[in-house]
């Protein structure tokens, strides 16, 4: 799991961002503790709505291309996109995934509502991924704001938009997903 864009300072330019539609949600299946198969969400409106989405499923599909074990998905509350993702593996593929939500104008993580209908920020599949699980790997990659200064002579950031994951890949051995990556942050401009 690796996000492919960062920054020392914390401040972007246009060219590292993109304007491009944000991962909204997840569909996965879940299988002997692996994760099988792994699909996206986007906002299928021509224009962003705080107050509705049209998921569409991305086109391209990581792991088994047969439904095995359980089939879980998600979505991102209304005016919300996935900005962080926490994973845990081993040597044989990952087997749990954290996909954290937060809010397209503020930024702030917001709660998602889980298969068992409890609410809470990031929704799981498989194990829970945490820091310093004996026999497994944790990563976490994050989009960080994205900071405009408006007056180039001036230290002062005039702009704040947080940005979400837009941009994915990843390998499988065509039974379980091996790895992924994050390849750019998008915001929504105002």
């Amino acid at each position: 799991i690796n996000l492919v864009r960062r920054s020392n300072d914390g401040v972007f330019s246009e060219t590292k961002v993109t304007e491009q539609r944000p991962i909204i949600g997840v569909a996965a299946n879940v299988h002997n503790n692996k994760i099988e198969t792994l699909q996206y969400f986007v906002d299928d409106n021509a224009k962003h709505s705080k107050k509705r989405y049209t998921p569409k499923l991305l086109k391209k599909r990581f792991g088994n291309p047969y439904n095995n074990g359980e089939k879980l998905n998600f979505v991102c509350p209304n005016n919300s996109a996935i900005y962080k993702v926490d994973s845990l593996s081993d040597s044989k593929g990952i087997v749990g995934l954290k996909f954290h939500c937060q809010d397209v104008d503020t930024g702030k993580d917001v709660l998602v509502q889980n298969a068992k209908n409890y609410k809470s920020y990031g929704y799981t599949f498989g194990k829970e991924p945490r820091e310093n699980v004996k026999d497994y790997y944790y990563k976490s990659v994050q989009c960080e704001p994205f900071r405009v200064k408006e007056d180039k002579s001036s230290n002062e950031i005039t702009q704040f938009y947080p940005t979400f994951i837009s941009e994915v890949s990843g390998s499988d051995n065509g039974k379980i997903v091996k790895n992924l990556k994050f390849h750019k942050c998008s915001y929504y401009k105002k």
